[in-house]
């Protein structure tokens, strides 16, 4: 459609990962597109509304990450992040913002999963680790046992209508994945395969 046209994100059936080198600029410049392509439909310049007619779930996933790609999120100017949080996104999930922790915030998750099939954004920051199942990178706890990034990146990407990978690490490896990568590191891509 016309926003996966002018966004240049991959969409629910490739579950290809848009990434910071790929064709089409970088995330920011991805999801300002998104922005302002929303910003259209919402004022009414368009006869599309947005996905759902409503504010589309998002996910930011931080995984293996120095936070680098959520900091400058945070301090960007066209758009707001305050902008996105208040009028173009539903922002369930944010490892660095949100109030919730523990099992209430992998609730949200279960949920979002649960609720909102097909219609949320998943965007991940940093790479996956594979060794040990998982173990070097714990998102949070469910049922009592850990939450790994692997698991977290293949069941939210397996519903996502979006998977956005923010950043280097995302989407090509980084350091984390340099030799001797210890952890088993691997970009996004790689882990939805």
């Amino acid at each position: 459609g016309k926003l996966e046209k002018e966004v240049g994100m991959s969409g629910p059936t490739s579950k290809s990962t848009g990434s910071a080198g790929s064709e089409g600029g970088g995330i920011f410049e991805r999801l300002r597109r998104a922005v302002n392509t929303l910003k259209e439909q919402k004022a009414g310049q368009t006869s599309r509304k947005p996905p759902g007619g409503d504010k589309p779930p998002l996910i930011w996933l931080g995984t293996n990450t120095c936070a680098g790609d959520m900091l400058s999120f945070l301090n960007s100017k066209d758009p707001a992040y305050h902008e996105l949080v208040k009028d173009l996104f539903d922002f369930r999930y944010n490892y660095l913002t949100m109030a919730a922790e523990g099992d209430l915030a992998t609730r949200i998750l279960e949920e979002t999963m649960a609720d909102s099939p097909g219609r949320y954004f998943l965007v991940v920051e940093g790479t996956v680790p594979l060794r040990s199942g998982g173990l070097y990178s714990v998102v949070g706890w469910r049922k009592g046992e850990p939450l790994t990034a692997l698991q977290a990146v293949r069941e939210l990407g397996a519903g996502a209508r979006y998977v956005v990978a923010a950043g280097t690490c995302a989407s090509f490896g980084g350091p984390y994945a340099a030799a001797p990568n210890p952890s088993d590191s691997r970009p996004v891509e790689a882990v939805l395969k």
